[in-house]
């Protein structure tokens, strides 16, 4: 949520009242999913710091990580059916 909100407020069209924000403004996120895209990434870069403990999922899962583990799912399926002959 806060990686979120400091996009949106970055962004905002009312950003040029606030004057050069992005060297006051920070953001930590913690566990926080991941959700934006690289352009994304890379423009609040400088701004949010995120931190995550341990082994938590939720800040690993993304859309491509949930296609591969479908892909495995899938794949290991496939292998059982031939090896039960069907």
């Amino acid at each position: 949520m806060a990686t979120l909100m400091a996009f949106l407020y970055l962004v905002h069209p009312l950003k040029s009242i606030k004057g050069d924000m992005r060297k006051k403004m920070r953001a930590y996120s913690y566990g926080g999913a991941s959700v934006l895209s690289k352009d994304v990434d890379m423009y609040l870069k400088d701004v949010v710091t995120s931190m995550v403990f341990g082994n938590d999922i939720v800040p690993r899962l993304s859309y491509g990580s949930v296609k591969d583990i479908c892909k495995i799912i899938l794949m290991f399926e496939q292998v059982e059916v031939r090896r039960r002959g069907g």
